[in-house]
C-alpha cells in the first residue's frame, strides 16, 4: 500500500518530458520542436535553444522599443470642416460575384428572391411584373 500511496503522490517526471515533447512537436513556434526532441541534450538542441532564446530576446526588446516610442511621442489631430455648396456623387460600380446564371432563375425564383430582399420583384428584362403581388404579411 506504501507504493500505492507514493505513487499516487508522486508524480514521475518522465511523462511530463514526453508530453513537452509532444507539445513541441505539434507547435507552430518555430524551433521548439528542435529544442524538445526526446533523448538526450545534444549540440544540435542547444544551438536551436540558443536561436530560439536569442530570437525571443530580440523580439521583446523591438517591441518594448516600439511601445517606448510610441508612449513618448504624442500625436495631435486638428480637424477643418468645410461645408461644400454641391458635392458629386461618385461613380459606384456593383459587379455581379454570383455564381449563378441570371437565365436560369424561374419567375418564381425572383418573386422569392424579391420578397427576401425587401425589393419589388422583376422579370427578366428588368421591369416589374405586372401580374405578380406580394402576399400579405405574417
Amino acid at each position: 500500500k506504501r507504493q500505492d500511496k507514493e505513487s499516487l503522490l508522486e508524480e514521475p517526471s518522465r511523462p511530463h518530458r514526453r508530453n513537452l515533447a509532444a507539445f513541441a512537436g505539434t507547435s507552430t513556434l518555430h524551433g521548439l520542436a528542435h529544442i524538445c526532441r526526446s533523448g538526450q541534450l545534444g549540440v544540435r538542441q542547444a544551438l536551436w535553444a540558443l536561436a530560439f532564446v536569442a530570437s525571443l530576446a530580440f523580439f521583446l526588446y523591438q517591441a518594448a522599443r516600439s511601445a517606448l516610442f510610441y508612449l513618448e511621442h504624442p500625436h495631435v489631430t486638428t480637424l477643418d470642416e468645410e461645408a461644400a455648396q454641391k458635392m458629386v456623387f461618385p461613380a459606384v460600380t456593383i459587379c455581379n460575384i454570383n455564381r449563378f446564371r441570371h437565365s436560369a432563375l424561374t419567375d418564381a425564383d425572383i418573386f422569392h428572391l424579391a420578397n427576401m430582399t425587401g425589393l419589388p420583384p422583376k422579370d427578366r428584362d428588368g421591369h416589374k411584373a405586372s401580374d405578380l403581388l406580394y402576399p400579405d404579411p405574417d
